[in-house]
């Protein structure tokens, strides 16, 4: 489970990985500092669990698994936000579900029908490069125009492609 640092308490990490089926948490683990800057060491009598997550996080594989997160649950987000969601405009528990179910709907079925067109190798995926300004390379997905520029010899600078990486796009799969 990929989790948003500023919600992380060890002994929710703890119910999480004592949870049936349990639950392998990737998540920064916060630093906490007194008023004049020492760093406070966790708890002495802090879950096991909690330890091992501590410890897990401090392995590139973990950190490189917590990246994810900016490429899926970030961008699902600001693909909400794009669609209006901003702030919901009913009263209510239940019809905020409701908004959130259909907007997580409509997420699906945009996604879904993104993958049934062939994703970036389909037409979908050439009309969303199309509508980004990109140009499609096939078997590589959208590569921006702004990656294609050239300086010319002896500007000092690096081709736009190699400061800034070759291949971007935006959220996966979005066409809107």
């Amino acid at each position: 489970m990929l989790v948003d640092a500023g919600y992380a308490k060890p002994e929710d990490i703890a119910a999480l990985a004592q949870a049936v089926p349990p639950c392998t948490v990737y998540c920064p683990v916060p630093v906490l500092k007194t008023m004049h800057g020492k760093i406070i060491p966790p708890p002495a009598d802090e879950a096991a669990e909690a330890k091992a997550w501590r410890e897990r996080m401090k392995t590139p594989e973990a950190q490189e698994i917590y990246k994810e997160r900016a490429s899926t649950a970030e961008c699902v987000n600001a693909l909400a936000h794009n669609r209006g969601l901003q702030q919901f405009v009913v009263r209510g528990l239940q019809k905020v579900q409701a908004v959130v179910l259909l907007l997580a709907l409509a997420q699906n079925l945009v996604r879904g029908a993104f993958l049934l067109e062939g994703g970036w190798e389909g037409s979908a995926g050439r009309a969303a490069c199309a509508s980004m300004g990109a140009e499609y390379e096939a078997g590589a997905g959208p590569v921006p125009a702004a990656a294609k520029l050239e300086l010319g010899p002896g500007s000092g600078q690096a081709p736009v492609a190699e400061k800034a990486g070759a291949r971007t796009g935006g959220c996966a799969g979005d066409t809107s």
